[in-house]
């Protein structure tokens, strides 16, 4: 499977915008996660992760920043973007099923105990940040 992921900071890159996964494996189940999901047979990786986080979060981007490529144990693919919120920009809800969102403090807050995936998420988010500083 091919999956792409989008790290989402707000105007200080202070906080990530994480979602409280309520489906998928149960392994995400209540777990933490950013915007993103699978790409589509005939979709670019690029055109995935811009699609998704306008579905999932109702933010509009032209392009994104690609932070990383990751192959894990069990052939999973994932591409990792990221980008910024600028002043007077916001996210929303979009998608039928609902999702709860919160801004979590970069610096403080992100670690693996409730992030969902292979734990590599807090490096995705710090790598980002640093991408964008």
């Amino acid at each position: 499977m091919t999956y792409v992921l989008i790290v989402v900071l707000d105007k200080t890159g202070q906080q990530v915008l994480l979602m409280k996964k309520n489906r998928g494996p149960d392994c995400a189940i209540d777990k933490f996660n950013c915007p993103g999901g699978k790409v589509k047979d005939d979709e670019s990786y690029d055109a995935a992760a811009i699609r998704k986080l306008a579905e999932e979060t109702g933010i509009i981007r032209e392009s994104l920043v690609r932070v990383v490529d990751e192959r894990f144990p069990d052939n999973t693919y994932l591409a990792v973007y990221c980008t910024q919120l600028v002043d007077g920009e916001d996210f929303q809800q979009l998608e039928d099923e609902p999702l709860m969102w919160y801004w979590i403090n970069v610096l403080t807050d992100v670690t693996n105990k409730f992030l969902a995936g292979y734990g590599n998420l807090p490096y995705f988010i710090h790598f980002a940040k640093m991408l964008l500083s």
